[in-house]
């Protein structure tokens, strides 16, 4: 074998070395991104599931307060308690993970900042919310009159402070799965390229 057919076929071997590590590549790169998609799909489930569990305990907890009779109260309590069981372990589930859910630990500087600082302070609306809704479901029946007060602002803190961040929180998630989404294609397309020039040389 001459000296310029140990070339070319050296030429060849490293061709086919770098489609194939390109392919690899891309292979990994596909798994990756489903499953970030599967994670950013059940984050903004909950995510979303959040905004609707807020108004509903908002709302069930507000008929407890006209309500006398002592059978239907307990039951409502009970709703109200339930669901706001499922909304704080969404809440830390968003949050920290939870592998039974498929939700990923929350590592986005942008997300973290919506939780934790100002002007959003998801974390710490959350946590007010829980509080004072257990709170006003704790009053008993015959005190509720003089609370109507703090359930009037309850409800205004809830529609108007807790709910726009939680929605916030919503736009934020999808915003960042579409960006990833973007992020990779780009990267699939630099990688076609690449192969293409390896082929056309």
């Amino acid at each position: 074998m001459d000296v310029n057919s140990k070339k070319l076929t050296r030429y060849y071997v490293l061709a086919l070395s770098l489609i194939a590590f390109v392919i690899v590549t891309s292979f990994f790169m596909n798994s990756d991104h489903l499953k970030k998609a599967e994670d950013s799909a059940a984050v903004v489930n909950i995510a979303g599931r959040q905004r609707l569990l807020s108004q509903q305990i908002s709302l069930t907890l507000t008929k407890a307060y006209p309500n006398k009779d002592s059978a239907k109260d307990a039951a409502i309590l009970q709703k109200v308690s339930d669901r706001l069981a499922t909304f704080s372990q969404s809440h830390n589930s968003l949050l920290y993970g939870d592998e039974s859910l498929g939700l990923p630990r929350q590592t986005s500087d942008a997300i973290l900042k919506l939780y934790f600082h100002a002007p959003v302070n998801l974390h710490e609306r959350v946590h007010q919310f829980i509080s004072d809704t257990n709170l006003l479901a704790s009053i008993p029946q015959s005190e509720r009159p003089q609370h109507l007060e703090k359930l009037f602002e309850y409800q205004q803190h809830a529609e108007n402070e807790l709910l726009p961040s939680l929605e916030n929180f919503v736009t934020l998630l999808q915003f960042e799965a579409e960006s990833q989404g973007k992020a990779l294609r780009r990267s699939e397309f630099l990688l076609m390229l690449f192969t293409l020039c390896l082929l056309a040389i």
